[in-house]
């Protein structure tokens, strides 16, 4: 049953992007600075009509010059006033520079795996 439950939430995000969904932008602002900890990152995540706990926010840097991918959950953070929408950080320590990572919101249910090329990953642009 938890199986079907998160095809169908998969199917369903598959269907709505979620990045731009309905002519709206769903990330409006990402941004990140240096701290003593390593690298800020933070980004403004509108989900609508969606349930909060429906998606997960991650930060994801792809292969390359032989470094493996890497991927960093974001923490949900403040509510935006007067919208269905939050900011998600993390905080990430890695020799890369802050622009090989992008934020990514993808379905999240505990027996759901989604592999990279997953068309309902809808990608920052």
């Amino acid at each position: 049953m938890a199986l079907l439950k998160a095809t169908a939430l998969s199917a369903a995000l598959a269907t709505t992007p979620l990045w731009t969904r309905k002519g709206k932008t769903i990330s409006r602002k990402f941004e990140f600075k240096d701290s003593d900890h390593g690298r800020l990152f933070q980004v403004q995540v509108y989900l609508d009509d969606l349930d909060s706990a429906a998606v997960e926010v991650e930060l994801f840097a792809d292969e390359l010059d032989g470094q493996v991918p890497e991927r960093c959950r974001m923490t949900r953070g403040e509510r935006l006033v007067g919208a269905n929408g939050w900011i998600f950080t993390a905080q990430v320590k890695s020799p890369r520079p802050a622009e090989h990572f992008t934020p990514r919101v993808i379905a999240r249910h505990p027996d759901l795996a989604i592999p990279l090329e997953c068309a309902a990953i809808r990608w920052q642009r």
